[in-house]
Parts: structure tokens; sequence; C-alpha cells
């Protein structure tokens, strides 16, 4: 029988692996560098990315610490089911390529990501077979439902609906008060971006409904009545439920600004603001969790420092 890990042995883990984070120093001589091979040298200086086997590309870099870390989390977590949900946005990715691949006819399998609940061999070898009953039953559900659809914007609609509702299923069983807090913030967020991007694009009120999920903190008929609304209007329609101070002032700046790209932002630092704020918490799933935000966060920078070189 497999020794169940304690949290107080997970967490000081990760505080110990906390303390290879990149510090302000590095984020500056990062930014300062003159081109891409400078960076590489400067995240190698740092032991970032120390078991790449390719230290000529950035993203290849990322990608290896990245691997590192999930090895880790998926190791040390005291609570797999929690930190897996963690990980279901990898599964969504690789089942939305998969099912647009096998309706495109095209190969697909170089754009995959390991780093899924499901493991890709299995997934693949799945798809490959035409066994969806050897996957688990979740994920099985999705590929059924998602196959006779001809529309990719369709097939990218059912995936990341059915894994925000695997997700949400499975707090119900499984709860957790932090990580339900969470998500709550993700479904809203899927919600928000959903009227703020379909409003922006024109988008017929039955394709934005299409687009909403229920578990959030804001109703879904308010959501609703936004459609079609003006953007200086649309921050009363997210004034309900325990985020309301944080949405308005998100939605409003984008009245100002008209960046979607802002909005996505500062959705999700306002979700990694629930989760960092439990990240010295010895007995919960807190400091797990912060630690691999905050490395997906680190990863995401160092590749928009890199694009930009």
């Amino acid at each position: 029988m497999m020794h169940e890990i304690s949290y107080p042995f997970a967490v000081g883990r990760i505080k110990s692996l906390e303390k290879n984070l990149l510090d302000a120093t590095v984020w500056q001589q990062l930014t300062d560098a003159n081109n891409e091979n400078t960076m590489l040298k400067i995240l190698k200086e740092h032991g970032y990315g120390s078991q790449s086997e390719d230290y000529k590309s950035v993203s290849k870099v990322v990608a290896s610490e990245m691997k590192v870390v999930d090895h880790e989390i998926k190791s040390l977590s005291p609570d797999p089911v929690l930190t897996n949900l963690f990980y279901l946005n990898e599964d969504a990715y690789n089942l939305k390529l998969l099912l647009k691949g096998r309706l495109l006819k095209r190969d697909v399998t170089k754009l995959l990501h390991p780093s899924g609940v499901v493991p890709l061999n299995s997934l693949m070898e799945a798809f490959i077979n035409e066994k969806w009953n050897e996957l688990p039953v979740s994920i099985e559900s999705v590929i059924k439902q998602s196959l006779e659809l001809q529309d990719p914007f369709e097939i990218s609609v059912k995936v990341d609906k059915a894994i925000l509702s695997i997700i949400r299923e499975t707090l119900i069983h499984h709860r957790n008060r932090l990580i339900e807090n969470y998500f709550i913030v993700r479904f809203d967020a899927n919600n928000i971006l959903a009227m703020i991007r379909g409003n922006a694009l024109r988008w017929t009120s039955s394709k934005i409904n299409s687009l909403l999920v229920p578990g959030g903190s804001i109703e879904m008929k308010m959501i609703e009545r936004a459609i079609g609304k003006s953007d200086d209007q649309l921050s009363q329609y997210v004034s309900s439920g325990s985020n309301r101070f944080a949405y308005r002032r998100i939605v409003e700046n984008y009245a100002e600004d008209h960046q979607l790209s802002n909005v996505e932002k500062r959705l999700d630092d306002f979700a990694f603001s629930i989760i960092h704020e439990q990240k010295n918490d010895s007995f919960g799933i807190g400091p797990v969790v912060n630690y691999l935000l905050q490395k997906r966060r680190e990863a995401s920078s160092i590749r928009i420092i890199a694009a930009k070189k």
C-alpha cells in the first residue's frame, strides 16, 4: 500500500522548491537581455530548466522546467483529486486537438501536451483504435459528445464546457473551500469573457449563451441580460455575488481601455490571489497549488519576454 503523503511534508518540500523561483533581479536581467541567447545564459546561470537536453530555445527550456514541476506536484500532492483539477485544462487542450485533427484529417500528435490527467499514450491509443471505453468515463463522455460535430468552434465549446462540468461535479463530492472559491472565479471568468468577447464581435445571443457555464457567483440571468449592452453598461451586470467588487472594477477598466487581454489577466490575477493568500497553510492544499500556479505564471512571463526579443 502506498504511503500517504502528509500536508506538513508536502508543504515543507514546496517551501524548499520556492527558493528557486526567479527573483526581481533575475527578472530585470531577462528584461534587459538583448536577445534570446542572452536570456538562455541567464536562465542557465540560475538553474532554470537545468534538466533540459536542448538549451538552444527558451520555449524548450521552459517546457523542460515545467515537466519537472508537474512531476513534483503529482508526486508529492497530499490530495491528487484536487491537484488533478489543475491539469484538466491540459486534457481539454489535447482533446480539442485530437478531435479537430480527426475532423480535418491532420496529424496533431507533435502538438499534444504530456502533462494532462489522462496519460498521453492512453489518449492517443484510444483515438487510433477508437476504443473510448478504455479512458476515464468522464473523458469518454466528452469525446462521444463531440465526435459528430463538424465545426471546430463547436468542438472547442463542447470540450471546454464538459471539462468545467467535470471540475464542478468533482468539487461537489470532494469538498474543499479554497479550491471551490478558486474555480468559482474560473467559472465566472468564463462567463464574463464570453459576454465581453461576444458583444465585441457582435455574436448572436444564442452563440454567447452556448458558452456560458453554471457554478459561478454571478447569476446566469445577469450575464444573459448583458448581451448586446454597451461596454459602459456591463459592470452593473457583474455586480452580484461574493466577488462583485473585484468583477465590477475589472469590467469598468475594460470600458475604459477596451482590451480583452487585460480582462483575462486581471481575472487570472484575482483567481491566483485567492490561492496565494493560503500559501503558508501547513495543513492545506494551498501551498502546493500556489507553487504550481506561480511556476506557470513564471513560465508564461518568460515566454512573453522571449517573444519580444
